[in-house]
């Protein structure tokens, strides 16, 4: 064989070689970003509720959960059915805050009272209304953070119209339109269409407040500050710039499955939520000073006995602590003035 066809032959010998070992390293990258996407799916929903569920003002952020569990482990009893919780994605152990702006943009209160915010989650559904009729039957304020696509099942377009009628002793709020339809990390790494649910759900809610609570996670964006896990923050910043305030939780009433048939009822007793009520103010486990956050569900209180559990509760927190102030959230200390 002539010595310059040799050549030829060896140079594209050569050539081919680098391009299939550069090839086989590209492919090896795939595959291991592609392994290293699917264990992050995989695992990232047992990481994040592992996570410490922090509350922004206090530097221990384990005492809070902490010790409120050990309030109810002293008075309520184990149960089979594991109880659930809105906090599927905890925030973060620190605080990420922005840069604070000036308090004239920030709702003040009168910080040597406590005050209390009873806010109930994912109406309108069986139990928004008995809700409706305790809070009116007691003269207490509260906030529903609703779900858009809940109003269109059935007769619950009046449930919604109703609890937007009753303000200022009722605040209806943005919880979404789809509830991120149960997958949370999915539904937050879209970060334009998950800023586009809420949008539908003002919208088609006809909600009049700029206030929001995120599905699954308790997130904080104030006018004096932000804290929000890292896979929800984008979404937050979005809704920051856009003039909302995200309300998170700092005491749950947790629900589980009715063991009589379909829905969700309480876990604890109402005597039992006073005193976490109680101890969060107390001991200032909140996420600001003096003001407690309480969360539950509309469908927790479907059933009579269930509606007057909570009934109970909201009568015995008021008349042993007549000094505490029962507030909708656009009267939360440090959250943006809202027209």
């Amino acid at each position: 064989m002539p010595a310059n066809m040799l050549r030829k032959l060896l140079w594209r010998n050569f050539v081919f070689n680098q391009h299939y070992q550069l090839f086989i390293f590209q492919l090896k990258k795939f595959m291991v970003a592609s392994l290293s996407k699917k264990l992050f799916l995989f695992f990232a929903p047992a990481v994040v509720l592992w996570a410490c569920n922090g509350n922004g003002d206090n530097q221990n952020k384990t005492t809070n959960a902490d010790s409120i569990a050990t309030v109810q482990q002293n008075v309520v009893p184990a149960t089979v059915d594991t109880p659930k919780s809105e906090t599927v994605i905890a925030p973060p152990a620190d605080s990420s805050l922005k840069t604070p702006v000036s308090t004239a943009d920030a709702v003040m209160v009168d910080t040597t009272k406590k005050y209390v915010f009873l806010t109930f989650d994912d109406g309108p559904q069986g139990g928004t209304m008995n809700v409706y009729h305790n809070l009116k039957a007691l003269g207490l304020k509260a906030t529903f953070f609703m779900v858009g696509l809940h109003a269109t099942y059935g007769n619950m377009r009046y449930a919604v119209d109703t609890i937007r009628d009753a303000y200022p002793q009722i605040l209806l709020a943005n919880h979404s339109y789809t509830h991120a339809r149960d997958k949370y990390i999915e539904f937050y790494h879209n970060v334009p269409s998950c800023f586009d649910d809420f949008m539908q759900a003002q919208q088609s809610l006809d909600v009049r407040k700029k206030f929001i609570r995120l599905p699954g996670n308790s997130a904080w964006v104030l006018a004096t500050g932000m804290l929000a896990h890292p896979l929800v923050k984008p979404v937050c910043e979005l809704l920051d710039s856009a003039g909302y305030s995200v309300i998170g939780w700092d005491v749950e009433w947790s629900f589980k499955r009715d063991p009589s048939g379909h829905g969700s009822v309480p876990v604890q007793t109402p005597e039992t939520m006073v005193k976490m009520v109680e101890y969060a103010l107390d001991n200032h486990r909140t996420h600001r000073r003096n003001a407690v956050v309480l969360l539950s569900h509309d469908r927790m209180f479907n059933r009579p006995n269930y509606s007057d559990s909570l009934y109970k509760f909201m009568h015995l927190l008021k008349t042993r602590h007549p000094d505490y102030v029962f507030e909708t959230v656009d009267h939360y200390p440090g959250a943006k003035k809202s027209l």
